[in-house]
């Protein structure tokens, strides 16, 4: 949808129209709303940073860490790969699936 939106500028511009520069501002625009939206639920609970197969494998091996397994860590970690997906950034999906597997497994 964000790309679809951007490429309707494009579209519109001609060689005495300057419209693609609106294309562009509102693909860079939306892409760093979701960017800041992926980071509010990281700098909520922290432990829900990074892949989270280190979280996992540590809990595994009887380590504890504080609030790691909880529901709203797992969910802080939904939200955040969803944005960060959506805001064309890189991020795997299979350590934090590991990560909610495993916060949703021990409760």
């Amino acid at each position: 949808m964000k790309l679809d939106a951007s490429l309707e500028w494009f579209e519109r511009a001609d060689e005495n129209d300057n419209y693609w520069y609106y294309g562009l501002a509102e693909y860079v625009g939306l892409s760093s709303l979701l960017a800041i939206m992926a980071f509010l639920p990281v700098a909520l609970k922290p432990v829900s940073g990074g892949s989270g197969i280190a979280e996992a494998k540590a809990t595994l091996n009887g380590i504890i860490i504080p609030n790691c397994t909880a529901l709203s860590t797992a969910f802080c970690k939904a939200i955040s790969v969803v944005c960060s997906v959506a805001a064309s950034l890189p991020a795997g999906l299979e350590g934090p699936m590991i990560f909610m597997g495993l916060a949703v497994g021990e409760k």
